[in-house]
């Protein structure tokens, strides 16, 4: 059944390489596993190669693309919710600092550069002081994955201080109904 999915994918890939969610990188990512757990090592391999993307092009079309989100950030250190939008008040995974902070770690880790770090920092501050949504404790517009962001940079960092604010914003989650925060519209959702 997998594999059926798989080759469905694979026949109408849009040849966008670089994008993952709405690109062909999510399918050919789901293709080489589906690939390895089928033990058909050659196709999982066809589709990693066709996945990878060269440093000459990382640095030509994806670090200017980070460079530009990097010079959308406000003063506050939060990044607006769209290009074009100067509302500095959304801190959810898709808006704002909760979900630059990722392309800022990325960034760090590939082009070894201390200013994504230092723009991840004060990503983690901007959530730290304003990321217990009343929304909801979702992925996306919740709580929870607001504190994702402090996992990851623990992660990359090991700075103890930021597994601690991922566990007190956890903490804050399991006090559910608590806050008084408002029912998602899609309340059984994992992201809203």
């Amino acid at each position: 059944m997998a594999h059926g999915y798989v080759k469905q994918s694979l026949n109408s890939l849009s040849k966008h390489s670089i994008t993952f969610l709405c690109g062909d990188g999510g399918p050919l990512a789901a293709a080489a596993v589906v690939h390895h757990k089928m033990n058909n090592e050659k196709q999982a391999e066809e589709c990693i190669t066709r996945l990878q993307v060269s440093h000459a092009k990382l640095h030509n079309l994806v670090k200017p693309s980070v460079d530009y989100v990097c010079r959308l950030k406000f003063p506050s250190g939060n990044y607006p919710p769209c290009v074009d939008d100067s509302r500095d008040l959304l801190v959810h995974w898709c808006h704002g600092a909760p979900g630059v902070i990722y392309m800022l770690i990325q960034a760090y880790k590939v082009f070894k550069e201390e200013r994504y770090l230092s723009d991840a920092y004060q990503c983690a501050d901007v959530i730290w002081q304003y990321g217990l949504l009343k929304k909801g404790y979702g992925l996306c517009h919740g709580t929870a994955g607001n504190a994702y962001a402090f996992l990851s940079l623990y992660n990359l960092t090991q700075d103890a201080k930021y597994l601690y604010r991922a566990c007190k914003f956890a903490e804050w989650c399991l006090d559910y109904g608590e806050h008084g925060c408002r029912t998602p519209d899609t309340p059984f959702s994992l992201f809203e």
